[in-house]
Order: structure tokens, then C-alpha cells, then sequence
């Protein structure tokens, strides 16, 4: 939802942006690969827990990799500009105030840090299919761009 939501805001507002200063950086995972994870959790629990960890052990992380917000603005930008969709490909660096102007979270979606490693899931046999994001951007800043009538 978050890079979704930061291709749509970015093109609602004709340029790109961070929160304060966009250094923080976040997990990302393909929905599709998030969505294999718990079906293989789902199905170790109809199994009787099947080597899956439960209770206080039983948070588990899910990822394929990680990106620095400020840096995944900067490419959508770029791509975003390429396409026509932007006449800059400049990031303005908004404060807390004025990114929750553009969503009510946006402070928290894009402007925090959120680190983890899926070793739990990996050692469960889970294993991300999916491209990684920033190979996924032009398909979505297409998909944005459309429902956006631009």
C-alpha cells in the first residue's frame, strides 16, 4: 500500500517528494510473496504446527529486501517523468505537517524506519518468487497514472 500510495501522491502533486530528508529505510516484499508466507504458516498450523514456531517465537518477518525512501522517490520520479506523467524529475523534502496534508499517515508511511529479516520464513522453506520492487515501478506508475485519468 505504501508505494502505491506514494506513486499516487506523487503524481496527484506533479513532484515527487520525501519526509524529511527521505533517509530512512523500510522491508519491502511482493504482496503475492507475503501471501505464500502465510499460506505455508496456515498450512503448518492445520498440520499440528509442522517445525513453524508458535507463540512468543511465532513472529515472523516477511521480505526481499530493503529501500531508503528518499531513493525510491528519486527513481519514481525519474520513470515517472520519462513518462510524460512529471515535468521534473526534482523531490521536494516535505515535513511531517505536510505529508500528512497528502495522507493522513504519511508520516509514519514514508517518513520512519521499519528493518527485518525473514529468517524464520526462509528457514519454514518460504523463498520470495516475485520481482523485487524497483522493477515493479513502471507497471505501477502506469497503473496509478491510469486510475488517475492522466
Amino acid at each position: 500500500m505504501q508505494v502505491p500510495w506514494l506513486v499516487q501522491n506523487t503524481l496527484k502533486r506533479g513532484k515527487a517528494f520525501t519526509v524529511q530528508g527521505g533517509k530512512n529505510t523500510w522491508n519491502n516484499v511482493h504482496v503475492q510473496d507475503l501471501a505464500a508466507l502465510y499460506l505455508l504458516l496456515t498450512e503448518a498450523a492445520a498440520n499440528g504446527g509442522a517445525g513453524a514456531d508458535w507463540n512468543e517465537n511465532g513472529y515472523y518477518f516477511c521480505e526481499n529486501g530493503e529501500h531508503v525512501w528518499g531513493d525510491l522517490s528519486r527513481a519514481i520520479a525519474q520513470k515517472a517523468k520519462a513518462k510524460g506523467y512529471l515535468k521534473t524529475d526534482e523531490v521536494d523534502d516535505l515535513s511531517n505537517e505536510e505529508v500528512t496534508k497528502l495522507h493522513p499517515f504519511g508520516h509514519v508511511l514514508w517518513g520512519t524506519n521499519s528493518k527485518g529479516k525473514a529468517e524464520r520464513a526462509r528457514k519454514l522453506g518460504w523463498t520470495p518468487k516475485h520481482e523485487p520492487l524497483l522493477n515493479t515501478l513502471d507497471s505501477l506508475i502506469e497503473k496509478e497514472a491510469k486510475a488517475l485519468g492522466l
